[in-house]
């Protein structure tokens, strides 16, 4: 409903990037969040939900510059760690 109001908040586009990831919309998930860190919503959380969208479609590589941003911006987020460890080791595999 927020962006009904205001399709420029970025914070809810950050919001509808993880409710797509939860529903399996991953491509439309990378999508908001690309949209709301283009558009100042620069969180470690934003970074780990679309770098959990990217690992889902197998692009690992995206999925670990994700975590690495999250991780600058919050070093002790244990998702974005996880979210790392996982990625290296699919691409191993």
């Amino acid at each position: 409903q927020l962006l009904d109001l205001d399709p420029r908040c970025a914070q809810a586009s950050a919001l509808r990037g993880e409710a797509r990831l939860e529903l399996g919309q991953l491509d439309e998930a990378v999508l908001d969040c690309d949209w709301a860190l283009a558009h100042g919503h620069r969180s470690a959380a934003v970074f780990v939900v679309r770098g959990k969208a990217h690992r889902k479609l197998g692009n690992l590589r995206e999925a670990i510059a994700d975590a690495d941003e999250a991780l600058r911006e919050c070093p002790s987020s244990c998702e974005a760690l996880v979210l790392r460890g996982q990625a290296q080791l699919e691409m191993r595999e």
